[in-house]
């Protein structure tokens, strides 16, 4: 069986006939667990992880506008 690589990304491929023959569980993935599964629970965390930036985004944002809207009420009170 013969494998192509990269070795700064630390990357290995088969040729297509090659690669059909080698299982999805091997001694190297022996938790059981497939690369499917592997790959669908990453980017459900993936998914996550960016939804939960967008909220604090939306947060920050949100703190941002009432401390502006508070300044400007106490700028105008001032001016009474």
């Amino acid at each position: 069986m013969e494998l192509a690589g990269c070795r700064p990304c630390n990357t290995i491929w088969f040729d297509t006939q090659s690669y059909e023959l080698v299982p999805e569980w091997t001694v190297a993935n022996n938790t059981g667990v497939s690369m499917q599964d592997i790959e669908t629970k990453s980017l459900r965390r993936l998914k996550e992880l960016k939804e939960r930036e967008k909220a604090a985004g939306q947060e920050e944002k949100r703190k941002k506008s009432l401390r502006g809207s508070l300044k400007t009420l106490r700028e105008q009170k001032a001016d009474e």
